[in-house]
């Protein structure tokens, strides 16, 4: 699995003494057996991306050819990722396991260095229209990608529409789109001391879907995705879920510590909250390089 900004997995792979062109020819059909579209070919690498699916993001591959007779294996996640569920590795042994079925095969290819080079062109020119399509679709995808639940994503978006749905509500009662009243916020969850420390405990979890106003929907909702694409698939559903509510929680209780008298509402306090956690994991993952590399010195000095 891995982990990473954006998440990658690379491995080197020996050619066996098979020719350059080839490799690249075998590639790009391995590539198509593999439902792979073809966004760039050259005639020392090539890259790919993986079929777009309803319910995951999609991966970059990249074949390239290096020095001694060897050639690289690189997938990154499309998109702000940065766990991947094991799916770059994945791809990595699925075109490996494709790679030395064909090997035999594509050790019989004769390429003199003028056919190469025109097969390379063909390529390229069938890719393009495939090419536009990709990019089109990515780019779709990838800006509504923050509200689309997915397998690996989904207690964000429902975070996010619970939050919309709530101010939706508040609006279609009265409440003012840009400027509500106190009391108003009050009414509708929000967190104030004298009422909270009065057997309304209820409301250290409803004051998290009380926004302020529109513009506060706004930022709050762009910046819980941001973080849930991050952390979502990381901590796992359920355990994001009520990490998310504990912040929560926690940032109204702490609000009530500094001024009772202060009504609090929002999704703030959960979410950095969550940045938190955020920040924990990265911390903890360069703490384990470090580790890893100590222990390296250790074993041979």
């Amino acid at each position: 699995m891995a982990f990473g900004f954006p998440a990658s997995f690379s491995q080197l792979t020996p050619l066996n003494n098979l020719p350059s062109s080839a490799f690249i020819l075998t590639t790009i059909s391995i590539c198509k057996k593999l439902n792979w579209t073809l966004i760039g070919v050259a005639e020392n690498e090539i890259f790919a991306v993986s079929k777009n699916k309803k319910h995951t993001w999609n991966e970059t591959i990249s074949i390239t050819i290096e020095e001694e007779g060897t050639a690289l294996i690189t997938s990154s996640s499309n998109g702000n990722q940065f766990y991947d569920c094991g799916r770059n590795k994945k791809n990595t042994e699925s075109f490996l396991e494709l790679y030395f079925e064909e090997l035999n095969d594509a050790s019989n290819l004769n390429l003199d260095s003028d056919a190469f080079p025109e097969h390379i062109k063909t390529e390229q020119r069938n890719l393009s229209s495939e090419k536009e399509t990709e990019q089109n679709i990515t780019s779709f995808y990838s800006f509504f990608s923050i509200f689309i639940p997915t397998k690996d994503y989904l207690i964000t978006p429902i975070l996010i529409y619970l939050n919309i749905l709530y101010f939706l509500v508040m609006l279609y009662l009265g409440v003012h789109f840009f400027s509500p009243e106190v009391q108003e916020i009050i009414d509708w969850g929000g967190n104030h001391g004298p009422l909270t420390t009065e057997n309304q405990w209820w409301r250290l979890l409803s004051a998290c879907f009380v926004p302020f106003n529109f513009l506060h929907l706004v930022v709050s909702c762009f910046a819980l995705a941001y973080v849930g694409l991050l952390l979502e698939s990381y901590l796992k559903k359920w355990i994001f879920l009520v990490t998310y509510l504990l912040c929560g929680i926690i940032g109204n209780l702490s609000s009530l510590y500094w001024d009772k008298d202060v009504v609090s509402a929002g999704a703030s306090g959960a979410i950095f909250g969550m940045y938190g956690i955020l920040l924990i994991a990265l911390i903890s993952k360069t703490l384990k390089k470090k580790i890893n590399i100590l222990s390296y010195f250790q074993l041979y000095f």
